[in-house]
């Protein structure tokens, strides 16, 4: 029986330096051998081969290498704990490396590249800083700079962060955090301006720094960067540092292609995204902003960006129509829209076919009124091409949510829907306003005819979504299950609120699928609007027509949980029916 292993990089301290001795499976028992090296991280070797090594970073000097004790020492060591056959690949490497002083350091170069090109945070450069220069705080775990620093003490600093590429994009192999005093006192004291000179792509969340800290930070960074993403508060910024930032990003990274703002909270005071932002960075592919909305003018300005492909953009409440023109957005292939129902159509009537999306995302700010309805659904039918777009998701955001007071005046019904058929290259669509839904069965089968490379599929069972308790009114679950298992084999997610409580005979069951054997994928069935009194016969239908495994993280509101959580336990046990429907129908082989 194999035993699971994890791929660990082993590294070595001599000096100064630090380099990888060598990338090797480890199995859990033999774990506790590492404890004679630092380790850094977890890699997962997709090639499933034991004791890959990958380079050896010894950083001794050419006499040292050639009396070859250490070295020898050490991955005899490292081949105590490998299988036979990695045991051979070590004793080669080793020969190899101990008559080679001219491949060792070659491969030090490469491996101390390799390293130091993807750093988790900031906490490995400043302990290149030297060791009297800061110290770690065992009872809290942040990383204090402890005395003033001299030019002398920056060199294995920038020795090592000029190959630092990307920053933030994996997890730190320790919890240790960067006191708030850091970042000032490095800017204070650093050597020059630039600390990061190659930078390529930087995720600020992960560096765990204070919004004041972030102008600085990206006042380090060479003028070569190309992606950022950034995390805003916004609960109290008096002193205006994300415009500052934004400030900082526009004239210092001309080359930037992607850009990501999140913001945590709505700003109490109205901040825009500004225009100066977006006219200055031509070479944005990818621009996502959540929260904060952009000023028209800045909208216009990205539409006239011609390599700009993904957008992601939070509608002011007031849009201007005539600021965009209908050859706005060239390339645009993937957008998502967060705005009041109004602002989307206005934006919809400035822009009226984006032909090349093929991801569309539409949330709304607010719940459209009944004479509004038809209208949205038929703008989108207008703005995106029937034959091009795969994704669609019409929903609403939670403020949409927390401004609902009663029951919606809006019902989604068969004619909203029906104006959705003709994107008959769908492989996912959602409908979940926060309103009243009234589906039927002839409706779902229209659907499941419709979307023969549907995937995933949710129309109207998000908890906001309203249905009149205790007395829903939904359709039948045959109506709705049979359908899809029938016509739509591709699909693996499926939530749309049925009526489980139908009388239904073991014939009944075994009739299921009359027309022909269901051949359908899913796994996904969200039950939260799916009222349900016979557990048993469910189970035993839901067997019946597909793979049914899993409920979904938030499984049904609690009117019906208990039910549910016995009709998942029950599945297994009906697993027979499908076994014989799949050897009944099972073609001869040749």
């Amino acid at each position: 029986m194999s035993m699971s292993k994890m791929s660990y990089l082993l590294l070595e301290t001599v000096g100064d330096d630090k380099g990888v001795v060598a990338e090797v499976d480890v199995t859990p028992e033999c774990e506790h051998e590492l404890a004679g090296y630092e380790v850094e991280g977890l890699r997962s070797d997709s090639s499933g081969q034991v004791g890959r090594i990958v380079g050896c970073a010894s950083s001794m000097s050419l006499a040292e290498s050639q009396k070859g004790e250490d070295r020898e020492g050490n991955l005899a060591h490292l081949g105590q704990m490998l299988t036979v056959a990695a045991r051979r690949r070590v004793e080669k490497w080793r020969e190899f490396m101990l008559d080679d002083p001219g491949a060792q350091r070659a491969l030090h170069a490469v491996a101390i590249q390799s390293f130091w090109s993807d750093l988790p945070d900031l906490i490995p450069l400043i302990k290149c800083l030297p060791e009297d220069a800061w110290a770690v705080d065992k009872r809290s775990g942040l990383l204090r700079i402890v005395r003033s620093l001299s030019p002398e003490d920056w060199n294995s600093f920038l020795k090592y962060s000029v190959h630092v590429r990307y920053l933030g994009f994996r997890d730190a192999p320790t919890k240790c955090r960067l006191d708030d005093r850091v970042v000032t006192m490095v800017s204070m004291y650093r050597p020059a301006l630039v600390l990061l000179p190659r930078l390529l792509a930087v995720r600020i969340r992960a560096l765990s720094l204070r919004d004041s800290d972030i102008p600085a930070v990206l006042g380090w960074i060479g003028p070569q960067l190309k992606e950022i993403s950034m995390h805003w508060g916004l609960e109290d910024d008096p002193e205006q540092h994300l415009q500052t930032c934004m400030s900082v990003i526009s004239n210092r990274f001309s080359s930037l292609e992607d850009f990501q703002l999140y913001c945590k909270n709505r700003p109490l005071v109205c901040r825009l995204i500004p225009v100066s932002f977006t006219e200055q960075l031509r070479n944005l592919r990818m621009f996502r902003t959540y929260k904060l909305p952009i000023s028209k003018y800045a909208l216009r300005s990205l539409g006239r960006l011609q390599n700009l492909t993904v957008m992601a953009i939070y509608l002011p409440a007031f849009l201007s129509p005539e600021l965009l023109g209908p050859e706005s957005f060239p390339a645009l292939c993937e957008i998502r829209i967060t705005a009041l129902t109004r602002a989307y159509f206005a934006f919809a009537n400035a822009v009226a076919m984006l032909p090349q999306v093929k991801v569309a995302h539409i949330d709304l700010r607010d719940v459209p009124k009944p004479e509004e309805g038809l209208r949205l659904f038929d703008l989108v039918c207008t703005q995106f091409s029937c034959t091009g777009i795969v994704e669609l998701f019409i929903c609403s955001n939670e403020d949409a949510c927390s401004r609902r007071r009663r029951p919606p005046a809006l019902t989604v019904n068969h004619p909203h829907l029906r104006r959705l058929l003709c994107f008959a290259a769908l492989t996912e669509l959602n409908v979940n306003l926060a309103c009243s839904y009234a589906l039927d069965g002839d409706l779902c089968l229209e659907i499941a005819k419709a979307f023969p490379e549907i995937q995933s599929l949710h129309i109207g069972d998000y908890d906001w979504c309203y249905y009149e308790y205790p007395s829903i009114i939904v359709p039948p679950m045959t109506h709705v299950l049979a359908p899809f298992a029938t016509h739509c084999p591709h699909l693996t997610s499926l939530g749309i609120p049925f009526d489980a409580r139908e009388s239904l005979s073991l014939q009944d069951v075994k009739d299921a699928l009359p027309d022909r054997p269901s051949r359908s994928q899913v796994w996904h069935l969200n039950c939260s609007h799916c009222p349900i009194e016979d557990d048993q016969t469910v189970a035993a239908y839901l067997r019946a027509v597909t793979t049914w495994s899993d409920f979904g993280a938030d499984m049904p509101s609690l009117r019906w949980k208990d039910k549910w959580y016995e009709v998942r336990r029950l599945l297994p046990w009906f697993k027979v029916i499908r076994d014989d429907e799949a050897a009944t129908t099972e073609e001869p082989e040749d």
